[in-house]
């Protein structure tokens, strides 16, 4: 499967993640240093190694704040329903993180919830574009009509 990394945007918070794809520790280094991300942050990822590692072996996915910016990690993609709960699930803790914890939204449920369908939809729509797959669309409605 093919191994990506890419910056996704939070939009209107100043807030960037590293989206990384199938992809080891040591790539994703290189892919901080080509890309020029911030010293702190590239020291910060050095000092978690053994801690990242050995997370990424125990599960599926990873999310790791490491200030500034902070990375969303996921073991492989496959376009099926166990890949986006896991994305899903590391989302929760990526705006969790950053928006109740780092800004004090905690009790800001309803902007977290907004922002986790945010960054759902467009990381599924840039790996729609890498990996080459086209979007689904149903005919049918959610609901009957009455």
């Amino acid at each position: 499967m093919k191994k990506c990394n890419f910056v996704q945007s939070w939009g209107s918070y100043s807030v960037e993640t590293i989206v990384s794809v199938g992809t080891t520790f040591e790539e994703v280094m290189r892919y901080c240093k080509k890309m020029k991300f911030k010293k702190e942050m590239i020291e910060h990822l050095k000092k978690s190694e053994y801690e990242i590692k050995k997370l990424q072996k125990k599960s599926k996915g990873l999310f790791c704040i490491l200030c500034p910016g902070n990375i969303l990690w996921i073991n492989e993609y496959t376009d099926d329903w166990d890949f986006y709960q896991v994305l899903i699930h590391e989302l929760f803790h990526a705006v969790f993180g950053e928006l109740g914890q780092e800004r004090g939204m905690e009790k800001e449920e309803e902007a977290m919830a907004y922002q986790q369908e945010f960054l759902f939809r467009e990381i599924r729509r840039k790996l729609y574009k890498i990996y080459g797959i086209k979007k689904k669309r149903s005919n049918k409605r959610a609901y009957k009509k009455r």
